[in-house]
C-alpha cells in the first residue's frame, strides 16, 4: 500500500437512486487510493453508470474515463501483487502452519504484518 500526503484534493460523491426509493451512496477522495481506502466495489459500478457520459466542463469529469479506469485498475492489481509477495513471506517465516492453513491465510492481516515487520527492520 503507498502511503501519501496531499493538500487540498477533491471528492466525488455518487448518488445512485432506485425505483423502489432505495438509494447506494459512493464516495471517492482523491487520496483514498495512496490511503488504502478507495472503494473498488463502487467505482466499478460506478463506471458502468458514468464510463465517458459526463461532460468535460465538470470538474474532475474524468474520473470515469478509460484511461483513469485503466490507472485505478493497475494501481490496485499492484496492491494486491504487492500483498501477495509479502504472505509467502510470511509464510516462509512460519513454517509450522498448516497447508490449509496458508490456503485459507489463516490469521493474515496484511496491514498488521507490515506494523510488525516494520519494528523487526528498525532491530
Amino acid at each position: 500500500m503507498t502511503q501519501s500526503v496531499s493538500t487540498g484534493g477533491h471528492q466525488l460523491e455518487i448518488v445512485v437512486s432506485y425505483s423502489n426509493n432505495e438509494t447506494d451512496k459512493f464516495v471517492f477522495g482523491s487520496n483514498d487510493l495512496g490511503m488504502g481506502l478507495f472503494d473498488l466495489k463502487g467505482y466499478l459500478y460506478s463506471f458502468l453508470l458514468l464510463s465517458d457520459k459526463i461532460p468535460n466542463q465538470v470538474y474532475q469529469y474524468d474520473h470515469f474515463t478509460p484511461n483513469n479506469f485503466a490507472d485505478i485498475i493497475l494501481a490496485c492489481y499492484k496492491t494486491v501483487e504487492c500483498e501477495g509477495f509479502y504472505y509467502n513471506e510470511f509464510t516462509d517465516r512460519n513454517p509450522t502452519r498448516t497447508p490449509a492453513e496458508n490456503r485459507l491465510m489463516k490469521d493474515w492481516d496484511f496491514v498488521e504484518y507490515m506494523k510488525q515487520r516494520k519494528k523487526l527492520m528498525r532491530l
